[in-house]
């Protein structure tokens, strides 16, 4: 007879590959559509990048965070938001 111990242990292994394919297809979207090797904030001009940030709050584990670029030229340790969309935002250096 089965536990529910073991219902919950075979339950995190799946939940933990679903959260790593999750991540990996977030990973993905910002790659496709050309905004992994920097960003343009749109609404106010502010130069950054969009990573996928593990978030122990979200249901699948992850989100993609806005971190802008310090005055000293350095990925700010910050982010600015979190977001459900990446509209607001274009590739750096591509208009």
């Amino acid at each position: 007879m089965e536990s529910i111990r073991d219902i919950e242990k075979r339950f995190t292994e799946e939940l933990g590959k679903l959260q790593e394919r999750y991540r990996e297809a977030l990973e993905e979207l910002i790659k496709e559509n050309g905004l992994d090797k920097g960003v343009i904030r749109i609404k106010d001009g502010k130069e950054g990048v969009l990573l996928v940030v593990q978030d122990f709050y979200r249901r699948l584990g992850y989100e993609v965070k806005f971190y802008p670029i310090t005055k000293s030229g350095k990925v700010s340790v910050k982010s600015s938001d979190w977001f459900w969309d990446l509209k607001g935002f274009k590739p750096k250096g591509g208009d």
